[in-house]
């Protein structure tokens, strides 16, 4: 995916809008979880070291991305790293 790789902060941030927009709909977040949408936002919220404003701001929307999707799945569906990955954002919000 090249939401990490090479996209502008602002095209990164209209991307997560996005996905945290979708994310409300309690209907689809199991899709989104089978898509990839979960590992990614795992994916790209640990990369991320020395953050700009705004990247705080999109990794801020990321972990409730995060929170939102996982706020209606049984975790036993999830893999452990989707599990495991998932403990520091929400902890982070």
């Amino acid at each position: 995916c090249l939401l990490s790789d090479g996209a502008s902060d602002q095209t990164l941030e209209a991307v997560i809008i996005g996905l945290n927009r979708m994310a409300n709909e309690p209907s689809v977040r199991g899709t989104m979880i089978q898509q990839g949408v979960l590992s990614k936002l795992i994916k790209i919220e640990k990369e991320e070291k020395n953050p700009s404003e705004l990247r705080k701001k999109i990794l801020r929307n990321i972990r409730h991305c995060i929170g939102k999707l996982l706020v209606t799945t049984n975790p036993g569906l999830l893999t452990s790293a989707q599990r495991m990955g998932a403990i520091k954002p929400l902890i982070q919000l």
